[in-house]
């Protein structure tokens, strides 16, 4: 890919006469829903001597394609660049009372109209599709790896992340403030990769950071972004909501953990228990799934299977026929294993989920000790 782009870029450069482009980076606030609350990032190409005014961006896919859930799921889904005229695209983020905000790039002509025969390039059909990653292949990345094909050493970033200690998951946290049981599923769905330290430039898979990142770069020696504005003013009235899934999660955790110490052989339990350990054990599965079964990289090696088991859905039969204390004894350590070490300090999770699984302990410590076999 960088071969067609260096290609492009000299038969650009040859080109005697190149029409002026006005070329900036769009870079949209959060929204409400789950998809858009980390922003999107695109690129605006002002053509005023042909009256054309477009944006290009990618991270677009087509909730029409079959089996989009399993594609989805499984990471195998395509997404694509589209191109579409920049008062059509502002609209939709007004409706949604999102920022947008506008930098203007210090590009020569001969750059500016290099980055537009790329970004056609891949706007043909039989370029435009690509398999989305969220971390390292997204609407972001895309843009800061064409500037990084196209420019090389004559773009220089600077360092812009506060401090040499923020992580993918840090990161990702940050943005979800209000939305408690969204980020407690993206917790414990992703694994130890996105609890790594973060690069400068890994920083810029989030729009907000690439933004950040080119209004602090230099290109030719000169500063990247030469203007900046608020095409659409942010909208929305951001308040402090509850965290319920942390009230809720510690509410049962604290409740069914003191009652099994109190009443520890009622009936309720064989029922409690069928529950829990079967709908762990599915947990488990889909784990082992996102593992083995899609192309996230950010699903694997998932510490989470160490509380939730995927054998845990045999628990029941193990309970009846009288093999169920070697059996929790095993899954306590596991448990005990995650809670203590896996979670603090290899593979963080949300903190909701610390009173389940130390409600699982406890039962699985119930089996192991007081159960009479």
């Amino acid at each position: 890919m960088k071969l067609i782009y260096g290609l492009l870029f000299f038969i650009t450069s040859t080109t005697i006469f190149a029409s002026p482009l006005k070329i900036s980076l769009i870079t949209c606030g959060t929204g409400e829903e789950l998809y858009a609350s980390f922003g999107h990032s695109g690129i605006r190409i002002i053509d005023s001597a042909n009256h054309i005014d477009d944006i290009y961006n990618y991270g677009m896919f087509n909730f029409s394609d079959p089996n989009f859930y399993m594609k989805f799921t499984r990471g195998t889904l395509l997404y694509y660049c589209a191109k579409e005229p920049s008062e059509q695209f502002m609209y939709a983020y007004q409706m949604d009372k999102r920022e947008v905000k506008e930098q203007v790039l210090n590009l020569t002509d001969t750059q500016a109209t290099a980055l537009k025969k790329v970004l056609d390039f891949n706007n043909l059909d039989e370029n435009k599709y690509y398999k989305y990653d969220f971390l390292f292949n997204n609407c972001s990345t895309k843009l800061r790896d064409i500037f990084d094909s196209l420019f090389g050493k004559s773009l220089v970033y600077q360092t812009v992340l506060p401090n040499d200690s923020l992580t993918f998951m840090g990161m990702l946290n940050s943005y979800l403030p209000n939305k408690h049981w969204e980020r407690m599923g993206i917790d414990i769905i992703l694994c130890s990769r996105v609890n790594e330290k973060m690069t400068n430039r890994e920083s810029m898979f989030l729009p907000e950071w690439l933004s950040d990142n080119f209004a602090a770069a230099t290109i030719n020696g000169q500063p990247l972004v030469k203007e900046t504005r608020i095409l659409l003013p942010d909208g929305e009235i951001k308040t402090k909501e509850p965290n319920t899934a942390l009230w809720l999660m510690s509410a049962i955790g604290i409740l069914f953990g003191l009652i099994s110490f109190w009443k520890p052989n009622i009936g309720l339990w064989k029922v409690f228990d069928a529950l829990l350990f079967s709908t762990l054990g599915l947990l488990g599965f889909f784990f082992l799934f996102m593992w083995f079964g899609a192309d996230h990289v950010e699903t694997n090696h998932n510490g989470c299977l160490l509380w939730a088991l995927p054998t845990h859905v045999a628990f029941v039969y193990l309970a009846v026929n009288n093999k169920i204390k070697k059996y929790a004894t095993i899954s306590l350590i596991l448990c005990l294993l995650s809670l203590l070490i896996i979670h603090p300090f290899i593979q963080s999770t949300a903190l909701e989920i610390y009173p389940i699984i130390a409600l699982i302990a406890i039962r699985l410590y119930h089996h192991s000790i007081w159960k009479k076999n």
